[in-house]
């Protein structure tokens, strides 16, 4: 899930088995990762229909017997996105080896996610006024005529 405005979409989904998903197995607890963007921290449940902590929400009851993490992406203090992992309740739970390969991987691939999401907002920012900032400035006697100019000319538009 990615921040998009004020509020969080689920923009991509992966699943790991050649078996055909019912319906209900595409739902996912959005508590628990909206638990994970609140505290800015790794939430983890063996069991997410017996745990305590969300026994009072009944779309858990939709979902099944699984251990899940929802563990999110941040930048100082900035919360950008999750990852949300659910395995079967017939697995084993996720183990410690698991869950610091996690983590590292949301350090690491998080950078790059961050990284791409702000370029992408300079690039919609830089086409949304460059007619603006050509309109408002005159660049008429400008003769410079260095590569490095006319490439900074070129991406001012």
């Amino acid at each position: 899930m990615l921040k998009q405005g004020d509020s969080f979409k689920q923009v991509h989904q992966i699943r790991f088995t050649d078996e055909q998903v019912s319906s209900h197995r595409h739902n996912f607890s959005r508590s628990l990762v909206r638990e994970a963007i609140r505290t800015g921290q790794m939430v983890i449940s063996k069991d997410i229909k017996q745990d305590r902590r969300f026994t009072e929400i009944e779309s858990i009851d939709q979902l099944p017997p699984s251990s899940v993490i929802a563990v999110p992406f941040r930048h100082v203090e900035e919360i950008y996105g999750t990852i949300y992992l659910e395995r079967d309740a017939e697995m084993a739970t996720f183990s410690e080896a698991a869950v610091n390969l996690i983590q590292q991987f949301v350090e690491i691939v998080g950078q790059a996610i961050y990284k791409s999401l702000r370029l992408e907002e300079l690039e919609c920012f830089r086409r949304e006024h460059a007619h603006d900032f050509l309109e408002t400035h005159d660049f008429q006697g400008i003769i410079g005529r260095s590569p490095a100019v006319v490439w900074l000319l070129k991406m001012a538009v």
